[in-house]
């Protein structure tokens, strides 16, 4: 059973001016009796725009009429069912047609909970799109602040491996030229910028830079079988169109009875 309770949204208690003419003034409940003084309530124009009547809606499967019906035959026919036996043509009639009812409390089942579900759907897909449109700024914020962090830190690491290269180089050419001379190439200390900082702290959090394996596929033919995923609905499709004879190298394929029932 679907229920819809509405809620009331409560009286908003802020008056704007003091009547004397003061209209920057906001008055609320926080304030006492008395001369009027400017609220310390931050003003938040979407605060003080009257919220809209919200609908709470409430589901319950188990006390549903037609639930509890169905439950009840559904229980009574497996009593039955495990009851039955079916040895000769009259208690195959009878397996059928206890195996209809079974086929229309299902039917019955199905359509009760497609009917619950559709309406949480609605306000699920409702919530999702309002939230996508909601979380936008803080995503878009996130992102290029994101990005021009590793950008940061990209052009560090390149000034520092630059750095590197040059002071090596400057190394190699003082002792080529002392080679070239025929003599002792002095001792140079090898300089090497420090390590880019890749943890920065701050009161109000911090950020680790990590490096994140990533993986493209650029030749299927040669991967693995162990990495390939069977289609299996593009499979069954193929079968069901081949029938039982058809060969589909590395498929094994066969028949099993199964009983299909029509309700009326």
């Amino acid at each position: 059973m679907a229920t819809i309770l509405h809620r009331q949204p409560e009286a908003l208690d802020i008056a704007f001016g003091d009547g004397l003419g003061n209209d920057n003034i906001i008055q609320c409940s926080k304030h006492i009796n008395g001369p009027t003084e400017p609220c310390s309530i931050l003003l938040n124009v979407e605060m003080l725009l009257e919220p809209e009547t919200k609908s709470i809606l409430v589901i319950a499967p188990n006390t549903d009429q037609e639930v509890v019906r169905c439950v009840l035959k559904a229980k009574y026919l497996l009593m039955i069912a495990c009851e039955t036996i079916v040895d000769n043509h009259d208690s195959e009639t009878t397996a059928i047609e206890n195996l209809s009812k079974i086929a229309q409390i299902t039917k019955t089942l199905v359509a009760r909970k497609k009917d619950m579900l559709e309406p949480l759907k609605a306000e699920i897909d409702t919530i999702n799109t309002a939230f996508k449109t909601i979380m936008e700024p803080v995503t878009e914020a996130d992102k290029i602040l994101r990005g021009k962090w590793l950008s940061y830190k990209a052009l560090q690491q390149h000034k520092k491996e630059e750095a590197d290269r040059v002071a090596r180089m400057e190394r190699e050419a003082v002792e080529a030229r002392a080679a070239l001379e025929g003599k002792q190439s002095p001792l140079l200390p090898v300089v090497q910028q420090p390590e880019v900082k890749t943890h920065v702290k701050t009161d109000a959090g911090s950020a680790s830079m990590k490096m994140n394996t990533l993986h493209e596929v650029v030749d299927f033919a040669a991967l693995s079988d162990r990495y390939k995923m069977v289609d299996a609905g593009k499979l069954t499709r193929e079968v069901k169109a081949g029938g039982p004879n058809q060969v589909i190298a590395g498929v094994r394929i066969w028949q099993e009875p199964i009983l299909q029932m029509n309700t009326r």
